[in-house]
């Protein structure tokens, strides 16, 4: 073990170095601004980017820190997901956005009361000045135009501001109360700030070391033998939905996300297809490739899941290949509900402490509820019954493998992937700055007719790149045709199934609802097992599986119509709640045949697309690699995989009507007098009259529900059709042009390179030698760095064989 540790902290030093080394080097090619290529490979901004992203992943390796991006849009429930990863309520929930800067929880083994450090106050008490100057030159119309301004703790923070001129936010608070209130705080000025058209400091917090950061005991890590002495910290970002407008709040999101050494992606399930999840989703790709298996998702919310909605497996499928284009594995997707598996947890604790549950606290109410329905409070008391519900809801809340599998392993592995993430940055940036440092080299020392080829050389692949481009419409289009085919003949075959099951449900003679047991399984028998299986349906009627309600039922229906009178109403609420539930889950089942197999249609087109445009511009690629290589150059640039994703539709919710009408009833009663009554007694018809009365009548057309129920499957399957013909439009097409974009800016960064170099060749001969020179002395010093990074990163992996 004691070699191992050795070992680990020997990396950590020689990581350490490598990161001051990179950092030097940034340094001193920003310094020397003759090195710089405007619009290519090294310019300014690239290098600014750069000293950022290390000086970051210094901190983390000094530290030997592992952290976890935990994004996601607005509600997704990222705080949450993170609340319910520590075990404690670190971060408070509102039902406006409230990540208005990142904030950052780290695991402190036995820091039982979270305390939080923001050493970087100034810039937010100076923007609280401005707001307040801002605020009291306002005049009363002015303020009550803006609706936030007008939120009970906004209102409270004006009036503080008012008073006071500007906020004192201090360094470090303590307890949960005081954490939570500066969050509260810091989260209204910065929205209050934007409100009010005042920029946000933003940039002052691009370090992990300046952003608020809570440090407390993560519950579950207790007592945990970490291995690796490292650190693990959780930090919690903005969503697309949350950032809003601010493209400086975005590009934070973006730098977080660049210097993660994991993302941990939490998706609403219930909204799982939304724009807003499509825009973290197209974030997070541009990160995914250097992550590499460190990528994990929580589809949160999973307790919304109906017996209607795809199976979990299906559903983890269809996430990872539908709308993550397979780039994620299974294994990395955990179906979860955060807010179940904190409340359980929570009660579990209370329990530990005072052996009871406070009802007075206020999320009692949520978890009593989930425990044991509306009347909870009846069965709080139980304190060994709660605790057994409670522990079953931690385990179905799915929240034991993402603990394990992500939280705990990054804990026990914290310093390796630390290090890992240093190493795997630094490679990166070796690559680009030594493809940038070489080729301008290269571009002087070369002479000026061969320069010209290459550059000629490079316009001509970019024109390529544009044909293939253009290519991409053409294939869609012939895409699209094929699967219109396929998605007719699927969508007529469903809607016959459909109608089929509508008819069985009002055919009285096979009906399943009037049928025994016997006579089913007959007719089963005879139609080849064809007939719907809607005995589940029993329970809404509230009968026993014994009984036999056709007296009931046929008595209503007459020539296509269920009639019923005021006396009858109680029993046809529930004929009417099991006729809409059977139609739900013929329109369900209709459109879960056809999503499941319209998806792997959309599959096949898309990936068939994707194969063709990505032969094409590898092919384009390699080529280009081959002529700048015969003119002395060399291109290293490589493909990812296009990513796409696909979005669902909405289904039309059918519904019984009925209609009241007035009918006449004939009705018999006995005669007011003496002989009429004797005649009664005798059983007789003697003594009695006939009259009528107008009673209220409700009908349900049963043609017309058909026809509905026909219509809203159609406009089902009509939607699908549309969705799938725009899919490869709205969807595949601008991920493939993005991609082919990528491709086709990177070498444009290369031809200016080249530019740069043939005017060089225009200057003295004496300042081409002086700038190859320089050239010459950053290319080798980078050349040694790189080499090093290589053999560093071979020393991480033995320490990780030696503690396996």
């Amino acid at each position: 073990m004691q070699i191992h540790q050795n070992t680990i902290f020997d990396v950590q030093d020689q990581t350490l170095a490598l990161l001051k080394s990179t950092q030097s080097f940034i340094e001193r090619v920003n310094k020397n601004k003759e090195l710089h290529v405007k619009d290519g490979l090294i310019e300014e901004k690239y290098l600014t980017d750069v000293a950022s992203i290390l000086k970051n992943e210094y901190q983390k390796a000094n530290e030997l820190e592992m952290v976890i991006a935990v994004v996601g849009t607005m509600k997704a429930g990222k705080s949450t997901t993170i609340n319910a990863i520590v075990g404690h309520e670190v971060l408070p929930n509102r039902n406006y956005p409230m990540t208005a800067l990142p904030t950052v929880v780290t695991h402190i083994s036995g820091k039982k009361i979270p305390s939080l450090e923001f050493p970087n106050s100034k810039p937010i008490n100076s923007l609280s000045k401005k707001i307040a100057e801002k605020i009291n030159s306002m005049s009363g119309d002015e303020i009550n135009e803006i609706d936030f301004l007008h939120h009970k703790e906004v209102e409270d923070l004006i009036g503080e501001l008012k008073i006071k001129g500007q906020l004192k936010l201090s360094r470090n608070y303590e307890g949960q109360e005081q954490i939570f209130k500066f969050l509260k705080s810091l989260n209204d000025i910065m929205r209050l700030a934007k409100e009010l058209n005042i920029e946000p400091p933003y940039e002052a917090y691009r370090l992990i070391n300046d952003l608020p950061t809570i440090e407390v005991e993560f519950q579950h890590l207790s007592g945990l033998e970490q291995q690796s002495h490292g650190k693990l910290s959780i930090i919690d970002t903005p969503g697309p939905n949350e950032y809003g407008q601010s493209e400086k709040l975005k590009a934070i999101f973006k730098d977080q996300l660049q210097k993660a050494s994991a993302v941990l992606l939490v998706v609403d399930y219930t909204q799982m297809n939304s724009e807003a999840g499509g825009d973290v989703r197209e974030e997070i790709s541009t990160v995914q490739g250097s992550l590499g298996e460190r990528f994990f998702v929580m589809l949160n919310k999973f307790d919304a899941k109906t017996k209607n909605d795809v199976s979990q497996e299906d559903t983890v499928s269809f996430f990872c290949n539908q709308l993550m284009d397979g780039s994620v594995p299974p294994s990395n997707v955990f179906p979860v509900s955060a807010q179940r598996a904190f409340l359980a947890n929570r009660a579990i604790n209370e329990l530990d402490s005072s052996n009871a549950l406070n009802v007075k606290d206020d999320w009692v109410p949520d978890f009593g509820e989930i425990a044991f329905g509306e009347d909870w409070e009846e069965d709080i008391e139980d304190a060994e019954d709660v605790r057994k519900k409670a522990k079953r809801i931690w385990k179905r809340a799915g929240f034991e493998a993402p603990l394990e599998n992500v939280v705990m392993e990054a804990a026990n592995n914290a310093a390796t992937l630390s290090l890992e993430s240093a190493l795997t940055q630094l490679e990166t940036i070796h690559n680009r700055l030594n493809e940038g440092i070489n080729g301008y080299k290269e571009a002087i020392n070369t002479n000026i007719d061969s320069l010209r080829v290459a550059i000629k050389n490079i316009e001509s692949d970019k024109l390529k790149i544009d044909s293939v481009q253009k290519q991409t419409q053409t294939l869609i289009v012939k895409q699209t045709q094929e699967m219109n085919t396929a998605i007719l003949d699927l969508a007529k075959a469903t809607i016959q199934i459909a109608d089929k099951k509508v008819q069985l449900l009002f055919d009285n003679t096979q009906n399943n609802i009037f049928l025994t047991k016997k006579k089913q399984a007959k007719i089963e028998s005879n139609e080849g097992g064809q007939i719907i299986d809607l005995r589940i349906f029993r329970k809404f009627l509230g009968w026993r599986s014994t009984s036999t309600p056709s007296d009931k039922l046929e008595s209503l229906i007459e020539k296509g119509e269920i009639k019923f009178e005021n006396s009858q109403k109680a029993e046809m609420k529930k004929l009417l709640k099991f006729i809409n539930s059977a139609l739900e889950t013929i329109q369900q089942d209709a459109y879960k045949e056809v999503t499941t197999n319209l998806n792997k249609t959309i599959t096949k087109a898309k990936n068939a697309i994707n194969k063709s445009i990505s032969s094409e511009l590898e092919e384009v690629l390699n080529e280009a690699k081959k002529n700048l290589k015969d003119s002395g150059f060399t291109l290293s640039l490589s493909l990812n995989k296009i990513s796409t994703s696909i979005k669902n539709i909405d289904t039309e919710t059918i519904s019984t009507d009925v209609n009241k009408t007035s009918e006449s009833r004939r009705r018999t009663r006995v005669k007011d007098s003496y002989f009429s009554k004797f005649t009664n007694w005798l059983n007789d018809d003697w003594g009695r009259e006939t009259y009528y009365v107008d009673v209220d009548v409700y009908i349900v057309k049963v043609n017309d529900i058909k026809q509905r129920s026909n219509a809203a499957i159609s406009n089902a399957m009509q939607g699908i059709s549309d969705t799938a013909n725009r899919f490869l439009l709205e969807n595949v097409k601008p991920d493939i042009d993005a991609h082919i974009t990528e491709v086709s800016r990177y070498l444009e960064k290369y031809r200016k390179t080249l530019l740069a170099g043939a005017r060089a060749k225009e200057q003295s001969q004496k300042n081409q030698e002086e700038l190859i020179a320089k050239l010459n002395v950053f290319g080798k010093e980078l050349q040694y760095i790189a080499e090093d990074t290589l053999d560093t990163k071979e020393d991480l992996n033995l320490t990780q064989e030696k503690s396996v």
